[in-house]
C-alpha cells in the first residue's frame, strides 16, 4: 500500500493501546456497524462533542479485536488525511487518478475501512474546492470499498442532502444532541473509565459541575463530548498536582 501510506494513518494501533468507550452512541454504533456490513458506506452526522469519533474509535478496536464477523472481522480503519491528499495538485485529473491508485490497493487488500472527518473536504468543501464525489461513487456503488465520514449537521444540509447520487451510496447515522438524564449517564460512564486512566477518583459534584459548566463556556462542542473534555483535562491536572480526588471546585 506505498500510494495509501502518502494520505492515509491507521488508526488501529492508537486504539488497541486503550479501550474505547462510544459513551451510550449504542444505536449509532449498531446502526453503523450493519450498515458497514450490507457493504454500504456510511456518513455520521452530528455537531462535534456529539460522540462520532467515539464510535469510530470503538468500530476500529471491535473489529481488528475480532469481535465483529464477516466483512468486518479483523478490519483496520485508515483515516485520510485530506489535506496531504489534496495537497500538490489542483488538477481534477490528477486528483482521481491520485484517488484511483489509493482504491486499488485498499480493494486489493480487503480489510481496509476509509474514515474521512469532515467529509465535504472531497466534496468541494475545502480551500482546494475540487469535488471527488464523482470519482468515489463508482467505487462506492460496486461496493469495492467501504468509506465511514463525518460531517457537521450544516454541512450536511449544504453538501450532502442535496445529492441524491450521495444518499444512493451512504447511509446516514445522525448523532442528536442528548438530553440531560441521559448526558450524565454518559458522564458517569466516563468517569469510572477517566479515574482508572489518571488514577484519581471523581465526585459526583465534579461530574456534575463539569456538565453544567462546559456547555456555557466549550461553545466548539456540543454535550456530552465538551463535559468529557473538562473532565479529562481537570482529572489530569489534578493527577499532576499530586491530589488523587478531583472536587468540584477542580472543574471550577
Amino acid at each position: 500500500t506505498i500510494e495509501t501510506k502518502k494520505y492515509m494513518i491507521d488508526l488501529t494501533p492508537e486504539v488497541l493501546s486503550h479501550k474505547p468507550m462510544s459513551l451510550g452512541r449504542e444505536e449509532e454504533y449498531n446502526q453503523t456497524v450493519e450498515a458497514l456490513y450490507k457493504g454500504s458506506s456510511v456518513i455520521l452526522v452530528g455537531e462535534p462533542g456529539s460522540g462520532k469519533e467515539s464510535v469510530i474509535e470503538d468500530l476500529a478496536y471491535e473489529s481488528f479485536a475480532g469481535k465483529l464477523n464477516g466483512n468486518l472481522y479483523h478490519q483496520k480503519i485508515f483515516q485520510l488525511m485530506v489535506d496531504a491528499f489534496l495537497a500538490g495538485t489542483t488538477s481534477q485529473g490528477d486528483l482521481e487518478e491520485r484517488l484511483d491508485s489509493v482504491i486499488a490497493e485498499i480493494s486489493h487488500a480487503n480489510d481496509v475501512i476509509i474514515y474521512i472527518p469532515n467529509f465535504e473536504a472531497i466534496l468541494g468543501g475545502s480551500t482546494f474546492a475540487i469535488d471527488l464525489s464523482g470519482a468515489l461513487i463508482p467505487y462506492l456503488q460496486k461496493r469495492v470499498l467501504r468509506v465511514v465520514g463525518t460531517v457537521t449537521p450544516e454541512v450536511y444540509k449544504k453538501f450532502v442532502e442535496p445529492r441524491n447520487t450521495l444518499l444512493d451510496v451512504f447511509e446516514i447515522v445522525k448523532f442528536d444532541e442528548p438530553d440531560k438524564d441521559t448526558t450524565l449517564l454518559m458522564l458517569f460512564k466516563k468517569a469510572f473509565w477517566l479515574e482508572s486512566e489518571f488514577n484519581v477518583s471523581l465526585t459526583y459534584r465534579a461530574i456534575i459541575a463539569a456538565f453544567e459548566f462546559s456547555s456555557k463556556y466549550s461553545k466548539e462542542k456540543v454535550l456530552p463530548g465538551a463535559a468529557v473534555d473538562l473532565l479529562t483535562d481537570t482529572a489530569n491536572n489534578v493527577k499532576l498536582s499530586g491530589k488523587k480526588i478531583v472536587e468540584e471546585k477542580d472543574i471550577l
